[in-house]
């Protein structure tokens, strides 16, 4: 052999060197990911808001703790809506369907918030409606509110002037989605106090419910006409009554049917109250409130009620009844006409005992009556949702941007996940892409757990009131009844704009209950004829005596600190 020169040997040991570091290089970048994760290349969230499938996510490699910020995710690997923190945080919400309780504690939804937000939310659920603003007050007294609740202005007043309560304007930035989708800009002055937003309400997502129904086979047999004004109303009312339109050979059916509801006051007549611009308790004139409930116009609607009283036209239980037995009455079929919620009617339960107590049965919504001014109005509406309420405790504790992260998670891509489910299994979509029910429909009861806090999601787009109203089905009767077109119809009514009545502060404490008292026992005598209207002027002078001046003053104070009035 050969000896190397020493000059050969630095050669090759030179070189041995450049070799292996060109391959250090090569290793340490295979390691570290060839393809960088950017919005172009990383999976998509499906429409429910759920995860990527594994099949998806196979091609992308995750990255190793010592990238991860130290074994910190972070916001530009997950989005917008990632907290680079975990956060806990609890919502107080009454279930979306009481007859089937709170989802299960592995419901999905929670695992997929917790992926998309980096947030572990717990739901402190509510099955009793009744219990909820109560059991929020008492939380109140001990300081300890949940960090995300919803509730009503008067009571969000009260926290306000508990100092319970966090100002949403440093949040909003975090959830502009969530606030244009919603009107929350425009809405802001219902939940603002002394020039703070403490509750962020939102637009109404529901849809307008009030509607006149009569009874179409009814008319048809008597060879009459659907009525208009107030007089014609009465008419058709006396002939339901007398002419026996059931053809049963008894005087066993009524023109027209109410209720008193839990508060004691007189309910189902806001068309004739409305007839006379008396439905709203209040009215907004350009420089004050006027309180409705002692106004000429209120004691003529009940004067017209008194009317319909004396003709015989009203079903006689009508004084002692209450809701369901209202609900009754035209179920069974013994009511022309009466003033309901269209849903509650013409919806699939509803419909169905009406159909199959009545095999010739046809109910049809009509215009409301027109009073002697041109008023007309089958109902009232207000453009005000949810009120969103964010505790001070959670604010100073450093949850509020992740709370705005969240809501905008439910508004975006959470959205179809909270408002309906799994896709392609609680729901899916058709040809058309409209959504309709899937293999364990949405609509179900047995489903309804699943999507518990849908209220949370709705925000009244036709894509959401198609999936829950359009359906079409077969009554027991045999007509075929469309809800969708039932809503349409609805719609075109005229209603009352209650928006503003929202602003108007409650009665004092003090005065509250013997107030509300006197009104309602004054209203149902004065309509029943136990009181004659001789005596209306004495009641309007105790009414004020009791607190009413009082409660106007605040009214209008109210009303122009909301800039509803000019002062």
């Amino acid at each position: 052999m050969h000896k190397l020169s020493k000059h050969k040997i630095y050669y090759i040991f030179s070189l041995l060197l450049i070799t292996l570091s060109l391959l250090i290089t090569s290793c340490g970048a295979s390691n570290t990911g060839s393809t960088p994760t950017t919005a172009a290349n990383s999976p998509s969230p499906s429409p429910s808001g759920a995860s990527p499938s594994p099949s998806s996510q196979q091609n992308t490699p995750s990255a190793s703790p010592t990238q991860a910020n130290n074994g910190q995710e972070s916001s530009q690997q997950h989005g917008k809506l990632w907290s680079d923190k975990p956060v806990s945080i609890e919502i107080y919400a009454t279930v979306g369907s009481t007859e089937v309780g709170p989802p299960p504690k592995n419901w999905f939804w929670y695992d997929a918030v917790k992926k998309a937000t980096n947030i572990d939310v717990k739901i402190s659920w509510i099955t009793d409606p009744s219990q909820y603003t109560p059991t929020l007050q008492t939380r109140a007294g001990a300081n300890d509110l949940p960090d995300l609740f919803t509730t009503d202005r008067n009571t969000l007043q009260q926290l306000v002037q508990q100092g319970l309560v966090a100002d949403w304007s440093p949040y909003l930035k975090y959830m502009p989605n969530f606030v244009k989708d919603r009107d929350v800009n425009e809405l802001a002055k219902y939940g603002t106090f002394d020039g703070k937003h403490y509750g962020l309400v939102t637009k109404n997502a529901y849809p307008y419910k009030g509607i006149v129904i009569i009874r179409q086979d009814w008319l048809d047999k008597l060879g009459l006409k659907p009525p208009k004004t107030i007089d014609e109303y009465l008419e058709v009312m006396k002939a339901f009554t007398e002419k026996d339109p059931d053809g049963n050979g008894k005087k066993d059916t009524y023109g027209y049917t109410a209720f008193i509801d839990d508060n004691g006051q007189i309910s189902g007549f806001d068309p004739f109250f409305a007839a006379f611009g008396a439905q709203l308790d209040w009215k907004f004139e350009k420089d004050q409130v006027v309180p409705m409930r002692i106004s000429d116009q209120r004691r003529q609607a009940l004067e017209f009620i008194n009317k319909m009283v004396n003709e015989g036209v009203l079903d006689p239980d009508w004084k002692t009844q209450q809701g369901q037995d209202y609900a009754n009455k035209w179920k069974t079929g013994k009511v022309g006409i009466f003033a309901g919620d269209w849903c509650a009617i013409f919806c699939r339960q509803g419909y169905q005992e009406f159909a199959r107590a009545n095999p010739n049965g046809k109910m049809v919504i009509i215009d409301p009556p027109v009073g002697p001014n041109g008023d007309s109005a089958a109902g009232t509406y207000s453009r005000l949702g949810n009120m969103y309420v964010m505790s001070k405790k959670a604010a100073d504790a450093g949850k509020g941007e992740a709370i705005a992260r969240l809501l905008e998670w439910i508004d975006t891509d959470g959205y179809y996940l909270t408002a309906f489910g799994q896709e392609e299994v609680n729901w899916k979509r058709d040809s058309q892409g409209h959504i309709v029910p899937g293999p364990k429909s949405y609509l179900d009861p047995e489903n309804l757990v699943l999507t518990q806090l849908r209220a949370y999601a709705y925000k009244g787009t036709e894509e959401e009131l198609r999936a829950r109203y359009d359906n079409t089905y077969k009554a027991a009767n045999g007509q075929t009844i469309s809800v969708w077109s039932v809503y349409q119809r609805a719609l075109k009514l005229p209603k009352l704009d209650t928006t503003n009545q929202a602003i108007i502060p409650p009665a004092p404490p003090e005065i509250s209950a013997d107030l509300t008292r006197t009104m309602a026992e004054a209203e149902l005598k004065f309509a029943t004829g136990q009181r004659p209207f001789s005596d209306w002027p004495n009641y309007v002078n105790q009414v004020k005596s009791m607190g009413l001046d009082q409660w106007t003053e605040m009214a209008n104070q109210a009303a122009a600190e909301a800039g509803l009035i000019k002062k």
